[in-house]
């Protein structure tokens, strides 16, 4: 039985296609990022494929690149950020996570 993730989806692409975009401009191989989050490569590579995924496995990819976790949930080109200077990166992720404030208060006033 799959359980539901507390975690909204905000764009198209699901987390698998976020984290491969994100590795991929970091230069790294699967083996690399298990690593850096203390996971095995084969979730990284069940990750990648969509397969599925643990909140706290989400959670320690998110802590490697920098991010919340909510931002592995929009469309992969948002990982495009990562190739801007970090203080523009910093602030386009402040950005973000001002829009996914915004998005969860919609949802809880709209009926």
């Amino acid at each position: 039985m799959k359980r539901e993730s507390v975690y909204p989806y905000l764009g198209k692409g699901p987390p698998g296609t976020t984290i491969h975009y994100l590795r991929k401009i970091m230069g790294w191989s699967q083996r690399d990022l298990a690593e850096r989050c203390g996971l095995n490569h084969v979730t990284i590579s069940r990750f990648e494929k969509n397969e599925g995924y643990t909140q706290d496995s989400l959670n320690k990819v998110a802590k490697v690149f920098g991010v919340e976790v909510a931002v592995l949930f929009c469309p992969a080109e948002v990982a495009e950020v990562y190739r801007l200077p970090k203080k523009v990166r910093e602030e386009v992720f402040a950005i973000l996570k001002h829009a996914v404030g915004i998005y969860r208060q919609h949802e809880k006033t709209v009926p």
